[in-house]
């Protein structure tokens, strides 16, 4: 969006809705850096590809990684300056991990800010978070389950 015309969406939308309301979600880039690295070692067998071979294996790999880095870094700075057009009571940002963590209190500010009611179903203490209609069991990048490649070698 650093070009005039892709505002040119967001400026009719808040044309057309007076009182929309943007929801922001954010990921640590932490998060984008351990799922990559995991994909990297799954596919490759190590992060450090020293032999020539592997030098050339992995190469689009690199640079699917720096693109992505771009990119992420791109969005950043477009989503920054898009919120600083709004009226901040219109944008609000949640962190993905905050879901991931702490589901409920997360749920209820969000709701609350929209002006929704929860589904009574989450305050149960047993209430099992789904994905896709199955019990989501927190597999993440950061849990060494998702990485079936632990010991940095083939």
């Amino acid at each position: 969006m650093t070009d005039k015309k892709d505002w040119v969406v967001f400026e009719a939308m808040q044309k057309d809705f007076l009182n929309v309301k943007i929801l922001h979600l954010v990921r640590d880039p932490r998060a984008n850096f351990a799922s990559l690295r995991h994909q990297y070692v799954n596919a490759f067998g190590t992060m450090y590809p020293l032999k020539p071979t592997r030098i050339w294996r992995t190469l689009p790999s690199n640079c699917v990684w720096l693109w992505v880095m771009y990119y992420s870094a791109l969005g950043a700075f477009e989503m920054h300056t898009f919120k600083n057009k709004l009226d901040y009571s219109q944008f609000y940002t949640v962190r993905i991990e905050d879901i991931n963590l702490e589901f409920l209190k997360t749920m209820k500010t969000l709701t609350s800010w929209l002006e929704v009611g929860i589904d009574e179903n989450w305050r149960d203490k047993d209430y099992i978070v789904t994905s896709a209609g199955k019990p989501w069991r927190g597999i993440s990048a950061y849990k060494s389950y998702y990485q079936k490649n632990t010991k940095g070698n083939r």
